[in-house]
This record gives structure tokens, C-alpha cells and sequence, in this order.
């Protein structure tokens, strides 16, 4: 990654604010810039409380903030309700989630190729795609089988295949090996942290684990709503 290239996603100012019904307002963010670059990783950072998922949602467009803006590639995001930020979320991001969130009744194949099939591709191609990937991720005698046969790691692994198909250019994981056992967690961990090169993507790692944070190229924390980088 060169830091000569431009800002992949980049936050200007970003505020949030929260008004509960009947309660006081309560800030969440307070003036957040950060800048995340093609073939960059960077770790997010904080305890629960902190505004970390608030920021995470405003990064992955799920969220608007209530001041300051997210720019991806430069220009600022539609607006959430806007079927463009969705369309933007679908071909250009791609999720990882703790729980994994992987359709119960599909195989390991259907479930990475989803994302190509919802953007259109044909089902032979996206198979390809897809078990191409679930090959790259150790899975390629498990194609057939469902969540349910696969353990913990594999069904994470299948994510990080599905992440992966459409292509995207950013990929964000949010406590990636929150629920996995210590030798499925490093395994995933070293997939992970392996993508920007491999892929050319931006990974943005979400976790409570600061070991995990630290293999990161850069470790933002959030505290009292403000953002921190963490000297390596």
C-alpha cells in the first residue's frame, strides 16, 4: 500500500448524536477523520460503550451522522434511505460478522455466491467464483455442506468466501473471532490479515481483541468519542 494513493473511505468530522425518548441527548461521536486506503488494514479499538459500532455503522453506511460526512473514493455517500447506498453497500463492501450470518438452509457454495447472484451474475459464474474462493479458504472438499456440518472456523471461513465474491473493495470485519476457539480464531485471523495483499482490498477489523489489532497496519481507538492511533 502506498501513501501516496488517496483515501479509499475517509471520515471528515464525524458526529453522532443519540436522543433517547424522554432522556437527554447523548453524544456518541465527537469530531472523528480517519482514512483507509486500497491494500491498507487498520483495527478499530474500544470498549463497549465507546461509539465503536456507532463509527462502524457510519463507515458501512448502515448509519448517517448527525454532522460531518463519509466519502468513499472522494465523494460523499448517498443518503442511507437512498436505494444508490444500498446498491453501494452491495458491490463494494463486503461484511464479516462474529456470528457469522450464514443462511441456514443453503451449502457452503450457495451461501458464498449470494452476492453475486443478488448483483445479477449467472449461477454458473458465481458458482465458479465462489468455490473458487471457498478452495483459497481451505473449504474446497466442503462445498456441499451446510452451516449446520461445519464447525465454528469453516462457517467463518464460508464468510470470508462470501465477503470476498462480488469483488469488493473494502471488506469490514466486526469481532471477526469473537466466537471462535483460539486455533479457529488464528486461522481466521491470518485469512483476514492476508486479504489486502492478496485481494488488494481495505480491511477494517472491528474487535475487542487488541492482539488481533495489533497485526493491523494501523490501530485506531475509540475513547470518549474521539478516535486515538495507537503507537504499534
Amino acid at each position: 500500500m502506498s501513501p501516496d494513493l488517496p483515501p479509499l473511505l475517509e471520515a471528515r468530522g464525524l458526529y453522532k448524536t443519540f436522543t433517547p425518548p424522554g432522556r437527554e441527548s447523548v453524544q456518541v461521536l465527537e469530531g472523528v477523520d480517519l482514512a483507509l486506503r486500497a491494500g491498507e488494514s487498520a483495527a478499530l479499538s474500544g470498549p463497549s460503550g465507546s461509539g465503536k459500532s456507532t463509527l462502524t455503522h457510519l463507515l458501512a453506511g448502515t448509519e448517517a451522522p448527525t454532522a460531518g460526512e463519509v466519502l468513499w473514493r472522494g465523494a460523499p455517500l448517498p443518503a442511507p434511505h437512498l436505494e444508490a447506498r444500498a446498491l453501494w453497500r452491495l458491490s463494494e463492501v463486503g461484511l464479516i460478522f462474529q456470528d457469522f450470518r450464514l443462511f441456514p438452509h443453503l451449502t457452503a457454495l450457495e451461501n458464498a455466491a449470494l452476492p453475486l447472484e443478488l448483483l445479477g451474475e449467472p449461477p454458473r459464474a458465481a458458482e465458479e467464483r465462489a468455490g473458487a474462493l471457498l478452495g483459497e479458504v481451505g473449504l474446497g472438499e466442503r462445498l456441499g455442506h451446510r452451516p449446520s456440518e461445519l464447525s465454528g472456523g469453516e462457517q467463518q471461513r464460508v464468510a470470508i468466501a462470501r465477503a470476498l465474491a462480488h469483488r469488493p473493495a473494502l471488506i469490514i470485519a466486526d469481532e471477526p473471532t469473537g466466537n471462535l476457539d483460539w486455533r479457529s480464531a488464528a486461522r481466521v485471523a491470518d485469512l483476514l490479515f492476508a486479504l489486502p495483499e492478496r485481494h488488494g482490498v481495505a480491511l477494517l477489523v472491528v474487535t475487542h481483541d487488541l492482539t488481533l489489532a495489533g497485526r493491523a497496519t494501523r490501530h485506531w481507538r475509540v475513547q470518549g468519542g474521539r478516535l486515538v492511533e495507537v503507537e504499534a
